[in-house]
């Protein structure tokens, strides 16, 4: 009677903890393969993330008769209801699922030792086997060289041609289409919290040939039909793992900040991982090192708001690193209007600091077209200057950034001059 107690003060202790994390119980309606591989991606797929706790009522019944616990309460389903009271229930559901097989006939087959038919923007043309031509200049004319790079067609036309050859050899491939139609729905309680749907056509081959042109004979292959019902299955699953994760986003506290680092309250036992993405304030931070209940973050973008006055942290799970392209779009009073491309250098707060590009200019009233490389460095605050350099001029100039939109005003070899642009 006292090792029952023990085990019904584990089991409850247990249970305690277990609600820091959102408890989701997992039912599946559907038969056969494709139900079966679903429910093993899904739960393979929601307990790896270690953000979950799963339920399994069946699990749980094994438990309390292995137990026994019926003589400490009146049911067994008492405990058991009291585990449903408090969950998340999610509801996945195969509405239709289905393999269909059918022929496709493939004409060519590769040959790279005897095949006679060479691939060109999609055509096949016949040519002549192992002669090879390149072009003599002082003769004017294609003459065959073991060299050379170009080929002859039967019908007289020279191809300069490096890929694969083919032999003309019709077969029948055998091709599976595979169709899946499926819907989930989260509840809490009798509440509707999330639903979605996943559909999903997939052609695969089955069966398909290839011929050995040295031994001279066709060879047949087999493709495993289960590895793309697992393919399907693994995408459902993780449709259904980023549809909960954005329900449940996880929220921290910071509990120190120094220079650009916070730690905060938050580690493995709430599914934290390394390179998630917080935000607070306006600042982003990146998680590096995780412990069993804390993790350490690294500042990836500054706001204006101090590291110090954050509190509270956000998972942020639509993160995406600012690009390193440099585009503009400007005119000037020297070069007219010009597009810019190139690379940039960005600061903490995600503004360009510095960039490197090249242009091409067209001015409308001399009716000419100027290209060179431009280079511009942020000063201090919004002010920056850079220095230009094209085939009919070069200028030093200064200006202001406002947002996006950047004025100058520039020193060229041609005078004094004004322009702007806008970047991103």
């Amino acid at each position: 009677m006292v090792r029952k107690f023990f085990l019904l003060v584990f089991l409850i202790l247990t249970a305690s903890i277990l609600i820091s994390k959102p408890y989701v119980q997992l039912l599946f309606s559907g038969s056969g393969q494709m139900a079966d591989v679903a429910k093993g991606y899904t739960l393979s797929s929601i307990t790896d993330s270690e953000r979950f706790y799963i339920y399994f009522s069946e699990a749980f019944k094994v438990v309390f008769k292995e137990v026994n616990f019926q003589d400490l309460f009146t049911s067994e389903d008492l405990l058991a209801g009291t585990f449903k009271d408090a969950e998340y229930r999610m509801v996945l559901n195969i509405k239709n699922f289905s393999i269909k097989t059918f022929k496709k006939r493939k004409i060519y087959l590769k040959d790279n030792e005897n095949g006679d038919y060479i691939l060109i923007n999609g055509k096949f043309i016949k040519v002549y086997v192992g002669k090879w031509y390149k072009y003599d200049y002082s003769k004017g004319r294609y003459i065959l060289n073991d060299e050379g790079r170009y080929v002859r067609s039967v019908d007289g036309k020279y191809y300069y041609y490096s890929g694969d050859f083919y032999r003309k050899l019709p077969v029948d491939e055998i091709w599976v289409e595979i169709k899946i139609n499926a819907s989930y729905v989260l509840y809490h309680g009798t509440e509707k919290k999330l639903s979605g749907d996943f559909k999903k056509d997939l052609k695969r081959r089955r069966v398909y040939y290839t011929y050995d042109g040295l031994n001279k004979h066709l060879i047949k292959h087999y493709d495993n039909e289960k590895l793309w019902t697992s393919e399907v299955a693994e995408e459902l699953s993780k449709k259904v793992l980023s549809d909960l994760k954005k329900k449940f986003t996880i929220e921290a506290e910071v509990v120190k900040a120094k220079d650009m680092i916070v730690i905060i309250d938050k580690g493995k036992e709430e599914g934290i991982k390394p390179g998630m993405v917080f935000e607070g304030n306006g600042n982003i931070f990146m998680v590096r090192e995780v412990t069993q209940d804390s993790a350490e973050a690294e500042v990836i973008k500054l706001s204006d708001v101090p590291l110090e006055s954050v509190k509270e942290l956000k998972e942020n799970q639509n993160f995406k690193f600012p690009s390193f392209l440099h585009i503009g779009v400007g005119y000037s009073t020297f070069n007219g209007a010009y597009l810019s491309l190139g690379i940039r250098i960005i600061d903490l707060h995600w503004r360009e600091r510095a960039s490197g590009s090249s242009f091409i200019s067209y001015d409308p009233f001399k009716g000419k077209i100027n290209y060179g490389v431009d280079f511009r460095a942020r000063v201090f605050g919004n002010f920056f200057i850079g220095f230009t350099s094209s085939i009919d001029n070069y200028c030093i100039y200064g200006g202001f950034s406002f947002f996006n939109l950047n004025p100058y005003v520039a020193l060229s070899t041609n005078g004094v001059a004004f322009g702007g642009d806008l970047s991103w």
